[in-house]
């Protein structure tokens, strides 16, 4: 008997007896749920049939949250089905976290496993932990349905909800009940969306048949091209409540401006940091601009403390001074006060760093932002100098501002990681608050120059000496590299030298990791054994990767628009060697070569400019065009022999 029921249940017939002891919800989604033999959704574990989160909005402006969810397991061994949680802080409580388990062709098990309480462990310091309920014994067509039950008292009247569940949905659902009087503003932030169906005081949005994308190299990772959408609450005139009510960016601004105020004050203890950072910076405002970057940035300890509101209000800087540890706006609160103490001004920036499009024009929410940076006020009567030139905002009645981030440890101030540029971001500056869309999108702003020496010897063994310069999010990922450990580095590179040319021996070796120019600059000398011919751009296929393109889902998205410039000289070639010139372009990128021989000695360059950075599933043409050029461009062989 067991076995015939189970076989019912694969093939989507849940009995109202086996059901009976689920709640009506669940009752529901049990008795129309699909057979396993139906699924599609290929690559996946587990689907989830009904996601459902209700916030009813109190008239005080707190919110109850409901959160309905219900999985089905496809696979034996999906153990995550049977666990799942519900986030709460010290503003905020979970008082309902429930689970039921429906095996094939068995009855309703109600967990007895008592919820435990998980904090973030990639936090120093938080009250932001999750309430984790789960139930055992987890088979291939198991149903689990989970019910959370939370209050919150919210900082600002909005939220953003996240249409995404790590695996297919089926049905999702995000409701809103309000009080009399009150409305709501909202905007699709990734995509289009559908507009929702209100009755009385009831608004829902409703998305049927979601599937995230597969992960692929050089793609959007699924969760950050999920449907999301932006909802801010509007009370009645009047109203007295315990949360900021914010319906644009302005207002934002003047919110987060507050708990940022005082905060920069140039007490003792700042001024005596600023004379410490500042040493040799005389007048010049770049040198202070500059040094006081790389004082905070190198001397500040990043440690992530976010207790209630201290997750958005930084410490005042006379702490961080003293303490010398904080997180992105405690550092960012001292650089804007060693500044005020040298009499330059900065304002706070507010931005999204481990995610892509997040932030809604019309509607502003908390969500869209984790990160906390400074826009300093450059001198109108000082040429800005070359190499800061990417990282300038023209912030218009603000004047240029300049994009300093003093939290990422490998990032030469003056320039904007590849994380941040380009992204909308709030610049907080009082009544002048506004969406702002950071630099460093450029092509120039991530170079890679290199410039090589071979020199043939008679017996026809090459001498070579290979020295980068890298600038932008090259320099800041080849300099974690380094820091994170030299001997690794060096041994990388050595693999490199053995790999494409057997029996080398590498000479010599020594890192700058951060030249007066902000360039991480590396020599590498090695001595490769005789061979009938050079690779005139070793390496030149490596500086920008490749993927296969066959059965593609996602968009190809490189993390940033690129220069690459490669110099050679070659000694002691034979005689007549000839590398013609080469020029490619297409849709955002150019590709040229050239080279010149003269007195036997070959000066060859190879030059690429990669301004496009995202090339659609059906845009393979172009794409295999791009790297056709570079092949074309950046492939050439010369004769050695020896003498």
């Amino acid at each position: 008997m067991r076995r015939l029921l189970g076989a019912l249940v694969l093939l989507g017939a849940v009995s109202s007896l086996q059901a009976a002891r689920l709640p009506d919800w669940a009752r529901l989604v049990a008795e129309q749920a699909p057979p396993v033999e139906a699924a599609s959704a290929e690559g996946f574990e587990s689907r989830v049939l009904l996601s459902d989160t209700t916030i009813t909005v109190l008239p005080d402006g707190s919110f109850r949250t409901r959160r309905l969810l219900a999985r089905q397991s496809l696979h034996p061994g999906a153990e995550d089905v049977g666990i799942s949680g519900h986030g709460f802080g010290l503003n905020s409580r979970v008082k309902t976290a429930k689970a039921w388990h429906l095996p094939p062709g068995e009855k309703v098990e109600k967990s007895q496993t008592p919820p435990v309480e998980l904090g973030d462990p990639t936090v120093y310091a938080t009250d932001r932990k999750a309430r984790m309920v789960r139930v055992e014994g987890i088979r291939r067509g198991s149903l689990v349905f989970f019910e959370f039950e939370a209050e919150e008292r919210a900082y600002t009247l909005g939220t953003a909800y996240a249409f995404d569940e790590g695996a297919p949905i089926r049905e999702a659902r995000f409701r809103l009940e309000l009080p009399p009087g009150w409305g709501e503003k909202h905007a699709w932030v990734r995509g289009a969306g559908p507009e929702p169906e209100t009755s009385g005081s009831s608004v829902t949005w409703t998305l049927h048949d979601l599937t995230p994308p597969p992960e692929e190299s050089l793609a959007p990772p699924p969760d950050e091209v999920a449907p999301m959408l932006a909802v801010v609450l509007v009370p009645p005139p009047g109203e007295r409540l315990a949360a900021e009510t914010v319906t644009d960016w302005k207002a934002m601004g003047l919110w987060l401006e507050e708990l940022h105020h005082g905060r920069e004050e140039p007490t003792a203890a700042v001024q005596a940091a600023a004379r410490d950072a500042l040493k040799g910076a005389g007048d010049d405002p770049y040198a202070t601009i500059l040094g006081a970057a790389r004082y905070v940035r190198d001397k500040v300890r990043y440690i992530d403390r976010e207790v209630g509101i201290g997750g958005y209000q930084p410490r005042p800087a006379q702490q961080v001074a003293t303490e010398l540890i904080g997180d992105c706006k405690d550092k960012a609160t001292l650089y804007r006060a060693l500044l005020a103490a040298a009499g330059r001004r900065a304002y706070p920036v507010i931005v999204n760093l481990t995610e892509d499009a997040t932030v809604s024009d019309t509607v502003p929410t908390l969500r869209a932002f984790n990160h906390v940076v400074a826009a300093v006020e450059l001198p109108a009567d000082r040429p800005i100098p070359v190499a800061l030139l990417p990282a300038v905002l023209d912030a218009g009645d603000l004047g240029k501002l300049l994009i300093v981030d003093t939290t990422n440890e490998y990032l030469t101030p003056g320039e904007v990681s590849a994380y941040l540029a380009g992204k909308r971001a709030l610049l907080v500056a009082g009544e002048h608050s506004r969406l702002v869309t950071l630099p460093g999108s450029e092509a120039a702003a991530h170079r890679i120059e290199r410039t090589f020496t071979a020199d043939v010897q008679p017996d026809g063994s090459v001498h070579w000496q290979r020295v980068s310069r890298q600038w932008g999010e090259p320099a800041t990922e080849r300099r974690a590299d380094y820091l994170r450990g030299a001997e690794p580095r060096r041994h990388a590179l050595e693999s490199w030298i053995a790999q494409r040319w057997p029996g080398a021996r590498v000479t010599a070796y020594q890192a700058q990791v951060e030249a007066a120019d902000g360039a991480f600059a590396e020599t590498l000398d090695w001595t490769a054994p005789a061979a009938p011919h050079l690779d005139l751009f070793p390496g030149a296929e490596e500086d920008l990767p490749r993927v296969p393109l066959a059965k593609r889902v996602n968009p190809i998205v490189y993390p940033y628009p690129r220069t690459l410039q490669y110099r050679v000289t070659v000694k002691g070639l034979s005689p007549g060697s000839v590398v013609p010139p080469a020029e490619v372009s297409g849709e955002g990128w150019s590709a040229k070569r050239t080279a010149e021989v003269r007195e036997g000695t070959l000066a060859a360059t190879w030059e690429v400019r990669l301004d496009r950075t995202r090339f659609a599933p059906e845009e393979t043409a172009a794409l295999k065009a791009l790297w056709s050029g570079l092949r074309k461009t950046g492939s050439a062989l010369v004769d050695v022999a020896a003498r």
